[in-house]
């Protein structure tokens, strides 16, 4: 092996290192078991070293999915488990004085006294408290109760896209062959929701709604620095809505840290945000995530899938993806170009913003052509993507 070779094998092996401890610190040591044993090949020394970290007191414990909350909090009486998110547990509950339903959020007990942690879920209340878009899922109060600290947030009776996403996959296969039927029972919507009639259309209607909210969200300073499926609510009218900020970034807020760690998703994440960490985030890194969304509705597969997180990490680096009509004959010229123009690797090729995003896919919903700069990226693109084939060909 080379001294580059050994290198490279370095660093990714920190890579595996560093989202290992994410894994851990967001979801348990269940969550990191079952992600070693799916990454047969990942350097074994990785769950030694994340438990010397937890024994030495330098990481919290891990969200358990089913941890025990307080049975009211405040005015709100908790009902039922609803699910957890990166740094808490979220409940149903009833507002007795306004007689509704919430969700709540509740900082996990066992991460109460994290101040990393829990200035994170300060620093989600603070964002989310900036926005008022109907594609956000709003906070209504934030608060702190017998020591924990939570948010009360709108119920949204609905399916995360991410789980929609799973069942299509075990109901179908061939993307070109969903139609309203599936996504209507993949995702639970009732008879009078609006259900896209297939998987293009369902990729860009949902995306522009998401595409509009992070255009509000950016223009009043925030970041949401974690778009993907399962941060993606379909409620039951058939309108997907953005949630969890919790890695937010506020642009104005002096009481944040500043941090180049690399965290969120691997198949998420854009290249800059790889090479020189979050701290370098600005409107693109979340144009990057959400054309990596659009392009997996559309196709039900990623666009930077490998069997360990430094695979994909190098895929999002240096592999473009298959074009979305070689998977789904549905997807037209147009709408591959704009998942170019969203997932091109050089953020200066990309779409500058969420509105240029947004405009293009209006444009591709309503069959018209893309500006000439598009086809530009275009012809950039699938170069990329035959020089790649060249070369595996003759290697």
């Amino acid at each position: 092996m080379s001294p580059a070779d050994s290198r490279d094998e370095h660093e990714l092996g920190q890579l595996d290192l560093a989202q290992a401890i994410e894994l851990f610190e967001m979801r348990g040591p269940i969550a990191l078991e079952h992600w070693l044993r799916a990454r047969p090949q990942a350097d074994p020394a990785i769950a030694r070293q994340v438990r010397t970290l937890r024994d030495a007191g330098l990481l919290a414990g891990g969200v358990e999915p089913r941890e025990r909350v307080p049975e009211r909090i405040g005015r709100y009486r908790v009902l039922r488990w609803l699910g957890a998110g990166a740094t808490g547990v979220v409940r149903l509950a009833l507002d007795e004085r306004e007689a509704r339903l919430v969700a709540i959020k509740v900082l996990a007990p066992s991460f109460a006294r994290n101040a990393r942690l829990r200035e994170r879920f300060d620093r989600e209340a603070r964002a989310i408290a900036r926005l008022e878009h109907p594609g956000i899922v709003p906070i209504l109060e934030a608060g702190v109760d017998g020591g924990l600290p939570y948010q009360v947030l709108e119920y949204v009776e609905g399916t995360s896209l991410e789980e929609g996403l799973d069942r299509l996959r075990a109901l179908v296969t061939a993307p070109a062959e969903v139609g309203a039927a599936n996504i209507a029972e993949a995702l639970r919507l009732p008879h009078w929701a609006a259900v896209p009639p297939d998987l293009v259309r369902a990729a860009l209607d949902w995306g522009k709604a998401i595409a509009h909210a992070l255009a509000h969200a950016h223009e009043r300073g925030v970041l949401h620095r974690d778009i993907k499926p399962s941060n993606v609510i379909i409620d039951t009218a058939g309108r997907a809505r953005l949630l969890d900020f919790g890695l937010a970034r506020v642009a104005d807020d002096a009481r944040m840290t500043w941090s180049a760690d690399l965290i969120g998703t691997p198949q998420y994440l854009a290249p800059e945000i790889i090479r020189a960490g979050i701290g370098r985030a600005d409107e693109r890194v979340d144009v990057f995530a959400l054309g990596a969304c659009i392009y997996e509705i559309a196709t039900l597969t990623s666009p930077f899938d490998a069997a360990s997180s430094t695979r994909v990490l190098e895929a999002v680096l240096a592999h473009d993806p298959p074009r979305p009509s070689r998977i789904n004959a549905r997807a037209s010229d147009s709408f591959d170009l704009l998942c170019a123009g969203a997932l091109a690797k050089d953020p200066r090729r990309r779409y500058r913003d969420a509105v240029a995003l947004a405009d293009d896919i209006e444009r591709v919903r309503a069959g018209e052509p893309l500006p000439p700069r598009e086809q530009a990226r275009w012809r950039h693109w699938l170069a990329n993507v035959l020089s790649g084939w060249l070369a595996r060909v003759r290697g």
